[in-house]
């Protein structure tokens, strides 16, 4: 089985002349100010701290700040112990608790409600569902092939399940029931990063070892487009929250690539 652990995004080094070409879309990011806790930090202050975890922490997941039962939640997967590691913000000390066995959680996200988190398990071949208020599994989906990542679309909607030789499978977020299924063919193998537009229907994924950041459209989940940096191996994608650029970590190279959408 292909997995992601161990591997690290490395120094950043700006990469220059990469140009993404993308479709307009009508619809735009709503305005507004957003709603700020009293406790918030970023990106105005300098206060910084660090938390100790056990097993292995390999991904993190923070749920939407609100008025909500459930809003600044943090779960942490930690990928030796199979366990998630949870807290609720201001907070700092995590409580844990286990997802089954064996597992091997390498990737967790958060509904945008706040009320459901998805946590991919490896070992098992497995993506779960989980009810944040009491951390327990009330769902499951079993794949034939091992899962690396998990991307949730931007309303929450659609869960993306990134597999390591088996494509792009998608999934109802509430149901889990299959509604389309991306064949290796088109995606490539080992798909350890995914993101996804804030306003276009646009899916980015890589194929780790291939230098390519493959673009997608999440309506009819049809390849768009390839766009290549020979001799890369990019582990990871995400794109700024005004949707005008687009990140991709170079674990081959020590780079981090940018492109202007």
């Amino acid at each position: 089985m292909n997995t992601t652990r161990g591997l690290s995004c490395l120094a950043a080094v700006l990469a220059a002349g990469l140009t993404l070409q993308c479709e307009s879309h009508p619809e735009a990011p709503e305005s507004g100010v957003e709603h700020r806790p009293s406790f918030a930090r970023h990106p105005l202050g300098t206060t910084k701290d660090s938390v100790a975890l056990t097993g292995m922490p390999f991904a993190v997941a923070v749920s939407q700040y609100d008025v909500g039962l459930n809003d600044g939640v943090v779960y942490v997967a930690q990928l030796t112990n199979g366990t998630i590691a949870k807290t609720t913000l201001p907070a700092e000390t995590f409580t844990t608790f286990s997802i089954g066995s064996p597992t091997d959680p390498s990737q967790v996200r958060i509904s945008p409600n706040g009320q459901t988190a998805y946590v991919n398990d490896q070992y098992s071949k497995k993506v779960k569902w989980v009810t944040v208020a009491t951390n327990s599994i009330f769902d499951s989906v079993a794949f034939a092939k091992s899962p690396l990542n998990i991307g949730l679309s931007p309303n929450g909607t659609r869960l993306y399940v990134l597999t390591d030789s088996d494509g792009v499978y998608v999934l109802d977020a509430l149901s889990s029931a299959q509604q389309d299924h991306i064949a290796v063919a088109t995606t490539g193998y080992i798909l350890s990063g995914v993101a996804f537009h804030p306003y276009m229907l646009r899916m980015y994924i890589t194929p780790r070892d291939s230098g390519k950041v493959l673009t997608f459209n999440t309506e009819t989940d049809a390849f768009m487009q390839t766009n290549r940096v020979p001799g890369s191996r990019i582990q990871n994608v995400a794109v700024s929250r005004d949707g005008t650029q687009l990140f991709a970590t170079d674990i081959q190279n020590s780079k981090l690539l940018v492109w202007t959408l």
